[in-house]
């Protein structure tokens, strides 16, 4: 089915911001007196605040703190450094508008807070780009449920199948299959080429590979 719209993920799409939220992770964690390894970070990747809280709260002794008085502080944490600025990934831009030019409609479903994501995203003067902008941490499953990438379809007025999905997690990319989207993978470069990201359409390792003859090639896929 011919591509109609285009659903971003932001975190590490847009901005390349999961080394900022393992920042203010360790953060949250170091404050407690527990060490997480890269790989065990590796390993909430793309889930909402909430569900990678309540992961590590199984697991660890908490000195007493509740799932959601830790999820408040590690969002402190990240908007504090949300608003110092993080850069876009290159060929943000020029990637969207080339969709605006096709007359492709535009959505964002993220796994961050609203607050996050107008904090993340207005200060680059892109946010207006969107038609539709979903965050999970309204009330609705996070990746990797589908129901982000369906209520942006829904929002947008398009049938899931008639959408692309650009992911980076694995996560993310489970949760636009599910909604029956085509997937556009760019894991992170430690993550490139594992097997596991075989089931999107196109792996790329940057947004400024999605060039016209790319575009076109999926979009008419």
């Amino acid at each position: 089915m011919r591509t109609k719209a285009v659903v971003f993920d932001m975190d590490g799409v847009l901005i390349d911001s999961e080394p900022y939220w393992q920042q203010a992770e360790r953060m949250l964690w170091q404050e407690l007196g527990i060490s997480l390894s890269e790989a065990q970070l590796r390993q909430t990747k793309g889930l909402r605040s909430r569900e990678m809280v309540a992961h590590w709260h199984r697991i660890y002794n908490m000195d007493g703190r509740s799932p959601d008085e830790l999820m408040r502080k590690y969002d402190e944490h990240m908007l504090g450094i949300l608003r110092r600025g993080i850069p876009l990934n290159p060929g943000v831009s020029d990637l969207l508008t080339r969709l605006k030019n096709l007359g492709m409609p535009l959505a964002l479903a993220s796994c961050s807070s609203m607050e996050q994501i107008e904090t993340a995203l207005g200060r680059h003067g892109i946010l207006e780009a969107f038609d539709a902008v979903v965050s999970a941490a309204m009330d609705m499953p996070g990746k990797p449920h589908p129901e982000g990438y369906l209520e942006s379809a829904r929002q947008l007025g398009i049938a899931p199948p008639a959408c692309l999905a650009i992911e980076d997690s694995f996560n993310g990319l489970i949760a636009a299959r599910a909604a029956l989207m085509k997937v556009v993978v760019m894991p992170a470069a430690e993550d490139a080429g594992q097997l596991r990201f075989g089931a999107a359409d196109l792996q790329i390792g940057s947004l400024e590979e999605l060039n016209q003859e790319t575009l076109k090639t999926i979009i008419d896929s």
